[in-house]
């Protein structure tokens, strides 16, 4: 069945949207049309306003599990590079006096 095949063919007879916010930016609306005769109340604003709160805490606990395995990828970045740093050190440190350069 394609999308929107019957548009117009029924009368509308209520009709809810609830802004998808992310923070304070407008990301998108979800929305709802009724065609069955009877109308939308306080009962189902409040399930799709709670739908959007559910959304909104799932994308924040997304962004913060992304931020957290970036921090532990840097950490360990720093850690292979200080491991690489002294190993460096100490082998430039151990070589004999007539090995190293003279100026």
């Amino acid at each position: 069945m394609q999308r929107n095949q019957h548009a117009g063919q029924e009368a509308v007879h209520s009709l809810i949207a609830v802004p998808i916010m992310d923070r304070e930016s407008l990301v998108g609306i979800v929305e709802a049309v009724n065609k069955n005769g009877t109308l939308f109340d306080d009962d189902d604003l409040f399930v799709f306003e709670q739908f959007d709160r559910y959304r909104s805490n799932a994308c924040t606990n997304a962004s913060l599990l992304m931020a957290e395995r970036k921090v532990e990828i840097l950490e360990n970045a720093h850690n292979v590079s200080h491991e690489i740093t002294s190993t460096l050190i100490l082998t430039a440190c151990s070589k004999p006096s007539s090995m190293r350069r003279r100026r």
